[in-house]
């Protein structure tokens, strides 16, 4: 058992002489591993060893990552017939992604699936961009 100590002793023929092994009593943990990086769609996951004898002594998960991003503008201003990227997303957590760009009015203003806008016809709609973790980030678009 690790929790207690061990000693092993060998008959020797010179009387002055014993081989004693000895075991430690504690473990020491180390700092741990990541061993599975969370993203905003998994766990992850740390495992602690002994830093004396290298037994695995704990795992623990780490949470799931919290969305985060970090937008540009919350309105657009396009003129019709015109393109902007203005409406840009960045500062996303580890593992999320745009996955859609829709447009609410597409006959006011159209959006590309990389984020750039077209004004059609002068009004106000929405943009939306949908990431991967389920978060809709939504962007008031005025084409004049």
């Amino acid at each position: 058992d690790d929790e207690t100590d061990t000693y092993t002793f060998e008959e020797v023929t010179d009387p002055h002489k014993i081989k004693v092994t000895f075991r430690h009593l504690y473990h020491t943990m180390d700092n741990g591993t990541v061993t599975r990086t969370p993203t905003v769609s998994r766990t992850g996951k740390v495992v602690y060893y002994c830093s004396e004898c290298g037994k695995k002594l704990k795992t623990e998960t780490l949470p799931k990552l919290n969305p985060t991003f970090i937008v540009s503008t919350a309105t657009v201003t396009v003129k019709v017939g015109e393109r902007s990227k203005d409406a840009s997303i960045t500062g996303l957590a580890a593992g999320d992604s745009i996955v859609k760009w829709t447009c609410a009015d597409k006959k006011i203003a159209g959006v590309s699936q990389k984020g750039v806008i077209k004004g059609k016809r002068k009004g106000t709609t929405t943009v939306t961009a949908k990431l991967k973790s389920g978060v809709k980030i939504r962007f008031k678009v005025k084409v004049k």
